[in-house]
């Protein structure tokens, strides 16, 4: 799909359920054993409420859905700023949001910008950001 099927303010949507499996696959593939992702005692002492998910393994699955759904095939990420301002434990429901920011058919480039919310386990109707940010993409 061109970029001339884009439009500023076109939105898409996935959901993702992370497992203690894929924390356990990305450790291995990336090395990054912190206890933070694998022991429940050492998250819990520091006040988490379960182990974490890297966050990394978050946009591993942005990364995922940028080039292989939107914009899709022939999709490099060329720069992303993104933040993780909550965390992410095993089995949570993550809905992520990616938006055309803008649109440059000259250069290929377009500019998405991204979140992803879990609803909050303090009220089943509010929601928590887990990741927001600005992705720069180019269409080959």
């Amino acid at each position: 799909m061109s970029l001339n099927n884009f439009n500023v303010g076109d939105i898409y949507k996935e959901n993702w359920r992370p497992t203690v499996k894929d924390i356990e696959n990305f450790s291995k593939l990336s090395g990054d054993y912190n206890p933070i992702h694998n022991d429940l005692k050492f998250s819990l002492n520091y006040g988490f409420n379960n182990t974490l998910v890297h966050g990394n393994l978050t946009c591993v699955q942005l990364s995922r859905m940028i080039g292989m759904s939107f914009p899709g095939n022939g999709t490099l990420i060329l720069e992303q700023n993104l933040s993780f301002p909550n965390p992410v434990y095993p089995n949570d429901y993550i809905n992520f949001e990616l938006k055309v920011d803008s649109v440059n058919n000259e250069l290929g480039i377009i500019i998405l910008k991204v979140k992803a919310n879990k609803k909050s386990s303090e009220r089943a109707s509010s929601r928590l950001t887990v990741l927001r940010g600005k992705v720069i993409c180019k269409k080959l």
